[in-house]
């Protein structure tokens, strides 16, 4: 007699009450999403099920989705599958219009449903991002709170499906809702894609995971005794233990296997006499135990379970009988054999599942290679009576059983799929579907042919495949050429001018842009030439050419009102805003951005409302406005996940460093870079943007060599460079080089910048780069050119009427005045920009100014160099605050030129916290608010400040702070 299936649940007791704890949580509207990993027979499903029988006692609703290994199911299955339970409890015509309207989003994946038709978005970014809005709507809109929702075997989850695992990560976080999802550890390798969601998941903090780990010899005696109602020596068990490794379903396989070989009772016995069991012919590995287990089955039986495995880990009851054959009380018996037997359950009614993955991987690897292509062949027929696969869920069925059984439509259902996969932006599967369509298609015609080549193409370009959409575009070109369609090869080559520009060869975007528009010539004014026109407003703006961008961007604004296309006049929103703000017109294009971004999300357009918001946050940064721009940052990192735009994330994270290191917080600079340098899957543009910020962290912390290391081949001569990259890249460069001494190295570089700002009108970029030019220029005897640097930031600074700008220009002045000997007026120019250093806490540039200021009163008259004593104090606290080694090192140098007093013995005396609450005391703070900036208590304040004053030996918080700035003792952040 077989030993039956232990219902106990050994040794995870710790583990459930995990879950128990994360259900808890979830129940008090703090959602997340728990992973339940560990190798494949582990116990996660057994976990799961005794976990879920507690939630639904509990009042839980429990919607349940599974991920299959093969291509049968399609794009978001597990998601389908929960919410399809979730509709079905209800008919479609009772659903509130709120819930209708979500679910006729994703109305292409549940074509049983009838909904309401919805308005067609153009945007493919929108449409993905409604779909990822419709789960999270549905999920959260779900009858019963709190609710769990069930993601099984998530490794072999889609692409699309893991990236709305991790858009849904977030959106329960305010919810009452449990994400439970398992997956294999041992599967990883097979499923790069499963690292990727981890890591992703894990740098966002949106995560908890219970792993399970093998059983102990202990808990596997107790799994033992459940399953055969005895207890068994613990020689036996520990035999049991180390053939097994712990892992329950293997370590049940092997007693059917020693219950089945009939000497059973003599091992127990050899166990108690102390002898080592004879394991003899025991199977050797875990597939090999379910094959032993499944060689006594009934022809019938064998067959019956021959044909569950070709159909997958799910099985209906109706499709089995079509394809076995069998009459139904046939059937019947077979089924109910195998359920005996352990190998399959009943999930629901007519629906069945094997017990485990691996017992169907087992028993389907055991099959000849012609027995499974008959066998696939026969499904395929079975699915194809069913109805029109276009009109069906089936077509990713129909494709996967196509191909295994080798079938001509083969080729036409993963075309189909591959469409279906499109429709509803899941891009990735789109890709496979339409590679195995090309390779299997035979006696296509020019226009069949081009058309699969360009949807190939389309699906690798939003993946980001630059290889393969490249080279199927290529070979449709030429097809569209003999076509006689002007308009595709313009589309095609105009998303090529996209890729180039992406990846950082802007030349070659330029050239395919001009391509694209010639491909126009003689074609009548339509949204083809449009879209060029706007696509090349875009890159002349990026490429600082102000006046071009205007030019191209009104042509095309005109013929998209013209043709009341809102989509470009959105887009050309976006670029006539930006270039008319870099030519200091600020209010006029924030207004214009403002409107794109409006526009865009009415339409709804999710890629230009990121955009849009992006490019409005960056204009706040050389502004100062730091807290706008973070805000619209994270605007702009909403609608940019919601569209599927993941380079608006890694861009506006590289953004985000700059403004901590503006602000005097390298560390958290530094992890915003390093996460960005990281992702392997990080587009050029923006990797090359991190590059040159973590430069500039390297150099303010006094590693000029680590900066020019990273930056030099980067921005060699003859690189195919933006005009963002060289104005961000070349003057961290030159500093960089002047660090090290190599004063004509560093020329160089501001020669380079000159060069391409002199062929182009002031901007607010050009004038951000050429104002750290000046000292290079002042060192090198080329103070000649420092007139045209001036020229351009007057003129920004005027057109702006911001402060930043104005702060670049009295400093750019201070140091010609510096150079030329007027000392009055290079103090007045560093009071003037300090003062904006300070107003806008920004702690590097206020103690770089200081010093400049310092260092042009030091030579001066006693009280000069008394406030320059001053000065360099606070220069030093300000400039410790951020670890600005370069300029501390400068500090040194003067005084010891001067002869002016180091920081003495008091400093030593002092400890660090002391000094950091003696910072903020010198800023006028009160002890509430050190507190809050030190994150201590009030009264752990109103201690350190008795005794620093003891220390001291002063008797006022005003002597102290005067005491502080004498001496150079204050430390810490700015409060």
């Amino acid at each position: 007699m077989s030993p039956h299936r232990s219902q106990a649940l050994i040794g995870r007791h710790t583990e459930l009450g995990l879950l128990r704890a994360h259900f808890d949580h979830a129940c008090r509207g703090s959602g997340r999403l728990v992973l339940l990993s560990g190798e494949a027979g582990v116990g996660k499903t057994h976990l799961l099920r005794t976990f879920l029988a507690t939630v639904r006692a509990a009042g839980a609703q429990v919607l349940e989705g599974t991920c299959y290994e093969d291509q049968s199911a399609p794009p978001y299955s597990p998601f389908v599958q929960a919410i399809r339970k979730l509709l079905g409890q209800r008919n479609d015509h009772e659903l509130p219009a709120d819930l209708a309207r979500l679910a006729a989003e994703i109305a292409p994946l549940l074509p049983e449903f009838s909904f309401p038709s919805l308005p067609v978005i153009e945007d493919a970014e929108g449409r993905k991002g409604r779909i990822f809005e419709a789960f999270s709507g549905l999920l959260a809109r779900a009858d019963t709170a709190p609710r769990v929702l069930v993601l099984e075997d998530l490794h072999w989850a889609d692409r699309t499906s893991q990236e709305l695992v991790a858009h849904l990560a977030r959106e329960v976080e305010p919810q009452q809702t449990l994400i439970l999802a398992t997956y294999r550890t041992d599967a990883q390798d097979r499923t790069p894609a499963l690292g990727n969601l981890l890591e992703r998941l894990n740098r966002e903090r949106r995560r908890d995971e219970v792993r399970l780990l093998p059983l102990s010899p202990e808990e596997l005696s107790f799994l033992a005794e459940g399953l055969l109602q005895r207890v068994l020596p613990s020689r036996l068990v520990d035999g049991l233990h180390g053939r097994s490794g712990g892992n329950p379903f293997y370590a049940e396989e092997l007693l059917y296997a020693l219950k089945d070989r009939g000497d059973f009772e003599l091992l127990v016995q050899a166990a108690q006499h102390g002898r080592a069991p004879d394991w003899g012919s025991l199977p050797e590995t875990l597939r090999d135990s379910v094959l032993t287990r499944t060689a006594g089955l009934e022809p019938i039986e064998r067959e019956t379970l021959a044909y569950a495995a070709v159909l997958g880990r799910q099985f209906g009851f109706e499709l089995l009988l079509t394809v076995t054959g069998l009459s139904e009380p046939e059937l019947i018996r077979a089924m109910e054999a195998l359920v005996q037997r352990g190998l399959i359950y009943e999930e629901a009614e007519d629906w069945y599942s094997f017990r485990h993955a691996l017992t169907r991987e087992a028993v389907y690897e055991s099959l000849l290679g012609r027995d499974r292509r008959v066998r696939h062949r026969r499904v395929l027929r079975a699915l194809e009576s069913l109805g029109a696969p276009e009109q069906n869920n089936l077509l990713e069925a129909l494709a996967h059983h196509s191909l295994r059984s080798h079938e001509p439509e083969a080729a036409r259902y993963a075309r189909l799929a591959g469409e279906r996969a499109s429709g509803v932006f899941a891009h990735r599967e789109a890709v496979t579907f339409f590679e195995t369509a090309l390779s299997l298609s035979t006696g296509l015609n020019t226009r069949e042919r081009a058309d699969l080549l360009d949807a190939l193409a389309r699906a690798a370009w939003h993946v980001g495949d630059r290889n393969i959409s490249e080279s199927a575009w290529s070979e449709a070109h030429g097809l569209f050429a003999q076509l006689n369609e002007p308009g595709k090869i313009s589309e095609i080559l105009r998303y090529r001018s996209v890729t180039a520009f992406y990846h950082g060869d802007h030349e070659q975007a330029f050239a395919l842009l001009q391509a694209a528009l010639g491909a126009l010539c003689g074609v009548p004014p339509g949204a083809a030439l449009a879209l060029a026109l706007s696509a090349l407003a875009r890159l002349h703006q990026y490429q600082g050419e102000l006046h071009e961008s205007l030019d191209h961007g009104e042509r095309a604004m005109d013929l998209a009102r013209t043709l009341q296309d809102e989509h470009i006049v959105t887009r050309c929103l976006q670029h006539l805003g930006m270039a008319r703000a870099q030519l200091g017109q600020l209010e006029h294009g924030q207004t214009l951005l403002k409107e794109a971004a409006s526009r865009a999300r009415r339409l709804p357009c999710y890629g230009c409302s990121a955009t849009s918001l992006f490019h409005l946050a960056l204009l706040h940064i050389p502004l100062g406005a730091y807290d706008q721009a973070l805000t619209l940052f994270d605007q702009a990192d909403t609608m940019g996940r919601e569209g599927g735009l993941g380079m608006i994330h890694s861009m506006q994270r590289s953004y985000r460093g700059l403004i901590h290191l503006e602000r005097g917080q390298p560390e958290l600079a530094a992890a915003h870079f390093q996460a960005v340098l990281a992702d392997a899957a990080v587009a050029t543009v923006t990797r090359l943007h991190a590059t040159i910020f973590q430069a500039e962290l390297d150099l303010r912390a006094g590693h000029p060599e680590a900066a020019r290391a990273s930056l030099e081949p980067l921005l060699a001569a003859g690189q195919p460079l933006g005009a963002a990259a060289l104005r961000l890249g070349l003057p961290v460069l030159a500093r960089a080089r002047h660090a090290t001494g190599d004063l004509a190295g560093a020329l160089d570089q501001v020669n380079r910048l000159m060069a391409f700002e002199q062929a182009r009108v002031p901007s607010l970029d050009g004038a951000a780069a050429v104002y750290e030019t000046v000292e290079t220029l002042l060192a090198s005897g080329h103070s000649d050119h420092v007139g045209f640097v001036v020229q351009v930031l007057s003129q920004v600074a005027g057109a702006t009427g911001g402060a930043i700008p104005g702060a670049w220009l009295h400093e750019a002045r201070g140091l010609e005045a510096q150079h030329a000997g007027q000392t009055a007026q290079a103090a007045a120019h560093y009071r003037a920009c300090i003062a904006v250093w300070q107003g806008a806490g920004l702690p590097f540039r206020e103690g770089r100014a200081r010093l400049r200021l310092a260092g042009a009163l030091l030579p001066g008259t006693r009280r000069d160099r008394e406030e320059a004593r001053r000065e360099l104090a606070l220069a030093r606290a300000l400039l410790e605050q951020v670890g600005a080694r370069a300029e501390l090192d400068v500090i040194a140098r003067l005084e010891g030129e001067y002869g002016l007093s180091a920081p003495g013995p008091e400093r030593e005396l002092l400890t660090r916290r002391e000094r950091e609450v003696l910072g903020l005391l010198s800023q006028g703070l009160p002890n509430r608010r050190i507190g809050t900036a030190l994150g201590i208590s009030e009264r752990t304040v109103e201690v350190h400040v008795t005794n620093i004053l003891a220390k001291l030996e002063v008797t006022s918080r005003v002597q102290a702070a005067t005491y502080a700035l004498e001496h150079q003792l204050s430390t810490g952040p700015k409060g």
